[in-house]
C-alpha cells in the first residue's frame, strides 16, 4: 500500500496496549496503520481534521477495529461514516472498508 490505512478504535480498547501491539503486527507486514492520533492546526477543529484525513486523505483504506466498545462509540460510528460516505458519495470503488474483528 503506498499509503497507510485509517484504523479507527475505542479508547477503551487501547487501555492495555491491544491496539498499539495490532499497529506493530501490522507494521511488520509492510503496512503502515494511522489513526485520530493527528497533529492538529492551531484553531483546527479535530472531527473537521479527521472528517478530511478520511475523506480526502492520503489513506489508501479504512479499518474498523470491531468490539463491543467501538460498536457503542458514537465517534467511532461517525468515523465508519466518513468511510462509507468516501466510498458512496466520490464512487471511489478502490477504497477498503475493512472490519477487523
Amino acid at each position: 500500500m503506498p499509503y497507510p490505512i485509517w484504523i479507527t478504535y475505542a479508547w477503551s480498547d487501547n487501555a492495555s496496549g491491544d491496539f498499539d501491539y495490532l499497529v506493530s503486527l501490522l507494521a511488520q507486514a509492510g503496512i503502515k496503520a494511522k489513526d485520530y492520533r493527528i497533529a492538529l492546526a492551531p484553531g483546527q477543529r479535530m472531527w473537521d481534521r479527521i472528517a478530511s484525513e478520511i475523506h480526502a486523505g492520503d489513506i489508501s483504506g479504512w479499518a474498523y477495529l470491531v468490539t463491543r466498545e467501538s460498536l457503542a462509540s458514537e465517534s467511532c460510528r461517525e468515523e465508519l461514516f466518513y468511510a462509507l460516505d468516501r466510498v458512496l458519495s466520490k464512487g471511489d470503488w478502490e477504497f477498503p472498508v475493512i472490519g477487523l474483528v
